[in-house]
């Protein structure tokens, strides 16, 4: 009968030993110099409060074990869940149960104050009761917070990852952009010197890009660009590196091993791969592309930026000449600076 009265009185003195907790909680903030609490998490941690209190009183009162138990787990849960907000510092958690902890011993001890020594055994399990529950939140808790505390971890290295990738590939395609694709010529240059092997590096500019972007519209024109990266890789060795250097300009890099040159054979491979239509939404057909494609063989001692800009100008040459591909050969840098300047000549006299 005691341990009920102990019981009554706990739950009768909820409120009181609420905002007990609260004004400690707060005086200790200021003490330190720490910002209030967010209004929310201060409603919450009130609330929690309440709820633990009257899983214990009713404990204490006589309830089935599994009743009081239940209320007390949903506090632990709903606490340990408070205590994963970045808004809620950990410390404040703990000290919040250490606060409520010690509140509720000190109802039950001036409770028991009429008749210590018939209430002195009550008060024990009261206090138990209430260092059990106390215990139990801090413990999960603390397992709440080491699971956000990995998870946060996970988090950040992925995000690391993320943006290690976005540096050095392109966003739309996945392939590796300007920057990769330049330290990649630069390694496969390296070791063919070292090796006596040639380095072939293909350029590619689709056709007529701008019209698709014009009458259909640009997701399409991106979902194309996707595919197309999508058949460049499956058209590559895995020792070959495939790349987008910007709007509707692919590069693929081969080194050329044995010192024999396959390009062709590489070429031929990237020629098929614009063979079939690609099928996009909206359009069951497909979509025909063909692509202009300028080919430079690098030899030891070239230059990534030249051997890119020699490939970039025989595509230009392919482009101009009405043909599918063409190798680069001296003579096309010139051969392209007149061919400019003639049609500058030509729009101006139009």
């Amino acid at each position: 009968m005691e341990l009920v009265r102990l019981g009554c009185v706990l739950l009768e003195r909820v409120d009181e030993l609420i905002e007990g907790v609260t004004a400690r909680a707060r005086r200790r903030r200021t003490q330190e110099g720490a910002a209030a609490l967010d209004r929310a998490v201060e409603e919450s941690f009130v609330r929690l409060g309440r709820s633990a209190t009257i899983a214990v009183a009713r404990w204490l009162s006589g309830e089935p074990v599994d009743v009081a138990s239940a209320a007390g787990d949903e506090f632990s849960r709903a606490f340990a869940v408070l205590a994963a907000c970045s808004d809620v510092p950990l410390g404040e958690v703990v000290r919040r149960c250490q606060y409520w902890r010690d509140a509720c011993a000190q109802v039950l001890r001036e409770a028991s104050e009429p008749d210590r020594l018939a209430a002195e055994r009550a008060l024990n399990r009261g206090r138990d009761a209430i260092q059990s529950s106390a215990d139990r939140t801090i413990a999960q808790v603390s397992a709440i917070f080491d699971d956000e505390r990995r998870r946060i971890k996970a988090q950040l290295v992925h995000r690391q990852e993320e943006l290690s990738f976005l540096a050095t590939h392109d966003a739309l395609t996945g392939l590796a952009n300007r920057a990769l694709i330049m330290e990649s010529l630069q390694r496969m240059l390296a070791r063919g010197a070292r090796q006596g092997n040639g380095v072939a590096v293909l350029f590619i500019d689709l056709d007529d890009f701008k019209l698709v972007n014009d009458t259909l519209n640009h997701s399409t024109g991106d979902e194309l660009l996707v595919a197309i990266a999508d058949r460049l890789r499956e058209a590559v060795r895995d020792a070959d590196a495939v790349g987008r250097l910007g709007g509707d300009e692919f590069v693929v890099l081969a080194e050329l091993t044995g010192g024999s040159d396959d390009s062709r054979e590489l070429l031929a491979r990237v020629r098929e791969a614009f063979a079939a239509p690609f099928a996009l939404e909206g359009h069951p057909d497909g979509l025909r592309v063909t692509a202009s494609t300028g080919v430079a063989i690098g030899v030891p001692g070239s230059s990534a930026e030249q051997l890119l800009c020699d490939a970039d100008v025989a595509m230009y040459s392919a482009k101009y000449g009405g043909s599918a591909c063409a190798r680069y050969e001296p003579g096309m840098h010139q051969a392209l600076r007149d061919h400019s300047r003639d049609g500058a000549r030509s729009r101006s006299r139009s």
